[in-house]
């Protein structure tokens, strides 16, 4: 079942909303981080390439606990497959601050 948002679809396989009549899956990585994953399981992200698949990698991990956002960066590994090179990358966030101003009251001085 795709959820439809507007002309965009949800992507039932990675989850990328997009319009789906074109759409093409990025590459499948696999992502490691040792405080988080079973030794022998590695995590798979739908990215472009390997920094971005950390990137994704670390925002999964943020949603909830907010882990690399608060304790600082972390190292996630990610590769191909098993017989590709491992990418090490230090993955850390930063929260936006946005300011508001609310009009209270409008006065000649």
């Amino acid at each position: 079942m795709s959820i439809k948002f507007s002309n965009y679809e949800k992507c039932p396989i990675c989850g990328k909303v997009d319009f789906l009549k074109n759409h093409k899956c990025d590459p499948i990585w696999e992502t490691f981080v040792e405080d988080e994953d079973d030794t022998e399981k590695w995590t798979k992200i739908y990215a472009c390439g390997p920094q971005e698949a950390a990137c994704k990698r670390a925002e999964d991990l943020d949603q909830y606990d907010h882990c690399v956002l608060e304790t600082g960066p972390i190292e996630i590994i990610v590769r191909k497959d098993k017989d590709s090179p491992a990418f090490y990358f230090n993955c850390s966030a930063e929260a936006e601050v946005v300011y508001y101003a609310d009009l209270i009251d409008e006065r000649d001085i």
